[in-house]
């Protein structure tokens, strides 16, 4: 297959979107400039390959890549602050959200803040439900000699802001279990229980990025379309201060990395027949 130009590529999708936002079928975030987050692609599809090393821009067929350009623009997402990703499927290119996309689409959202703690074994912890069926924490008292003991549970506390005057009208908790954060981690190929990973290095942020995730997508998910009109707010508090960026970021990017290319091969292997 022939080896596509990004840049062509690219324009040909920046016409496309800014035809459909001047007939007003597309609408997008008034802080989301869709036109760096094309030239962005352009740079990052350059570079990007399939599990066999091959170029995407050789090996995938333009629509696949169109669409996944227009679908990276749908959902406001900028490819060089690591909000999503570009993955080869055979020769189908798509664009999948990361952790960083999540909480930029929950943030649009109405997300104000959230904070994360995990729990350790020898925490005083309890929490209680209201009578909407939401969570909050009772208390959590911790000691500096329980930091890097057995961890047994993490939450994410968030609130949700209303669109039109940013109060908040809405808190809410996320709360697993360590058997339930291990279990979602299970569902990617990377974590196995007793090897060396960076969920098993880093165990502490890993918990905290799972629930603040699964927080992410509650709210995604559970939004109208008007609710993504909100503007990002400038203000954000809270939201990584409780998630230090320390170089297991990018161990985690390589052990995705490996995940993503052996989800790819498990779906090409399904894909063939059986005989």
């Amino acid at each position: 297959m022939e080896k596509l130009k990004s840049r062509e590529l690219v324009k040909e999708a920046e016409v496309m979107i800014s035809s459909l936002i001047g007939e007003q079928s597309l609408k997008i975030a008034s802080n989301y400039n869709y036109v760096n987050a094309l030239k962005a692609a352009a740079l990052i599809l350059n570079d990007t390959v399939d599990k066999n090393k091959v170029p995407v821009l050789q090996c995938c067929t333009k629509t696949s890549i169109l669409n996944a350009l227009f679908t990276m623009v749908m959902q406001g997402l900028d490819p060089l602050r690591k909000q999503c990703a570009f993955i080869a499927f055979g020769d189908k290119l798509v664009v999948m959200r990361t952790y960083y996309g999540n909480l930029a689409l929950a943030k649009r959202a109405g997300l104000r803040y959230i904070n994360a703690n995990v729990v350790y074994n020898d925490d005083t912890f309890s929490y209680g439900v209201r009578a909407d069926g939401s969570l909050y924490i009772h208390q959590h008292n911790s000691a500096l000699k329980n930091i890097g003991a057995q961890i047994i549970a993490a939450y994410a506390v968030y609130g949700i802001a209303d669109q039109y005057d940013n109060k908040i009208i809405h808190d809410n908790m996320v709360l697993m279990t360590i058997e339930q954060i291990k279990q979602a981690w299970s569902q990617g190929v990377v974590f196995k229980e007793g090897t060396t990973s960076v969920f098993t290095k880093f165990p502490e942020e890993m918990c905290k990025k799972t629930v603040i995730n699964r927080a992410c997508k509650i709210i995604i998910n559970s939004a109208g379309y008007d609710d993504f009109e909100i503007e990002e707010y400038s203000d954000i508090k809270n939201i990584d201060n409780n998630l230090n960026i320390l170089n297991f970021e990018e161990e985690e990017e390589k052990e995705e990395e490996k995940s993503k290319e052996k989800e790819e091969e498990k779906k090409e292997n399904n894909e063939k027949p059986p005989f």
